[in-house]
């Protein structure tokens, strides 16, 4: 199937104020929204949907399958909003286009910035017609940290009427909302809670870098389970904490057993996709403990990309605390295995992104 609702009835702004139908399509994909209804009308191949036909390809369920779920309306009917790209973590899977903190490491590794201005933002949401709008999701940055999410809120007090509106907010639970924001929140039309939550504790920490080591987590799911009626917790997997997931969906189920889990299969960097492991590396990984949906994913044909996952791994550990050893063993005796020596910020300008 080709044809997304996304296409008709969604848009997704980006910090630096680009459109395009979903957080899924890559920015470096040019998108025309009326040349791309003709394409899935003529039932076309749409170069952009590359991530939702891999998903679907090894029984993921897809983020077009979830637009396509919805009803269907001749007018956008629901926005994701990144007001700007200001974030409080360093998350090795991101770029400065949605975390301006990256933005050091990227010079670090390139000798420039992914994202041309450090701080990106936007006030498109003016250009919207708000009253055909019945679902808002929230990104960043980080949406409890984001000035420009505060903008968008002072302007829209007295012109939109959140009761009509079903809000998502996609956050990584370090900071709680604002008094603004949880004002909105108990008002809407419901809540849809995504966490971001990539492992248990440490392996979690080694992912979103910067996430404090005893922040209160628990009052911190207290406070979503007040405010939201659908609460997910949703992981991004890639070569550094698939091992962990077993783990992971055991603290949910003993800990937070009203959320659901949501696996987000890192396909950029290329060097973090699972299915570009080398093949022995995924025959240890899959002697290992692992959810099914992750292990389909992982036995799909990719490229062997470890020769640059090494290079990248290395600058990571210059960089960071990552500890690998400690959270991903197999992981890190096969690097200690490997021939090539990690070399790190000077080998990687054409391999980070």
């Amino acid at each position: 199937m080709s044809r997304c609702q996304a296409v008709w009835n969604n848009i997704h702004i980006q910090p630096n104020g680009n459109t395009l139908p979903c957080c899924a399509w890559p920015s470096s994909v040019p998108f025309d929204r009326d040349a791309v209804k003709t394409q899935m009308s003529l039932e076309q191949s749409v170069e952009g949907c590359a991530i939702c036909t891999a998903q679907e390809a090894t029984n993921q369920y897809s983020l077009r399958q979830y637009y396509n779920k919805q009803q269907p309306a001749d007018d956008i009917v629901s926005v994701d909003l990144s007001a700007d790209n200001v974030c409080n973590l360093q998350c090795i899977m991101c770029s400065s286009e949605y975390s301006h903190q990256n933005a050091h490491r990227e010079q670090l590794f390139l000798g420039q910035r992914y994202n041309p201005d450090t701080v990106s933002s936007n006030t498109l949401y003016t250009d919207i017609n708000w009253s055909n709008v019945r679902y808002l999701k929230l990104f960043g940055g980080e949406p409890t940290y984001s000035p420009g999410i505060a903008k968008f809120l002072d302007w829209a007090e007295d012109r939109i009427d959140f009761t009509r509106i079903r809000i998502e907010v996609v956050t990584n639970n370090i900071q709680l909302p604002t008094t603004q924001l949880d004002a909105v929140l108990r008002r809407c039309a419901g809540v849809r809670v995504l966490v971001s939550k990539d492992g248990t504790q440490g392996v979690n920490q080694m992912i979103r870098q910067g996430t404090p080591n005893n922040y209160n987590e628990d009052d911190h799911f207290d406070y979503w389970e007040s405010v939201g009626n659908e609460l997910w917790i949703n992981t991004a997997v890639s070569i550094y904490n698939a091992l962990d997931q077993v783990n992971l969906q055991q603290w949910i189920h003993d800990h937070r057993s009203r959320w659901g889990q949501h696996f987000e299969m890192v396909q950029t960097p290329h060097q973090l996709n699972l299915q570009n492991m080398p093949k022995d590396l995924k025959a240890a990984y899959a002697a290992q403990p692992m959810p099914l949906e992750i292990l389909q994913w992982m036995q799909a044909d990719g490229t062997d990309l470890f020769d640059q996952f090494l290079s990248i791994n290395g600058a990571f550990h210059q960089l960071y605390t990552m500890n690998l050893e400690r959270n991903n063993p197999v992981l890190y005796n096969y690097t200690q295995a490997s021939k090539q020596t990690p070399s790190g910020f000077d080998t990687i300008k054409e391999q980070y992104i």
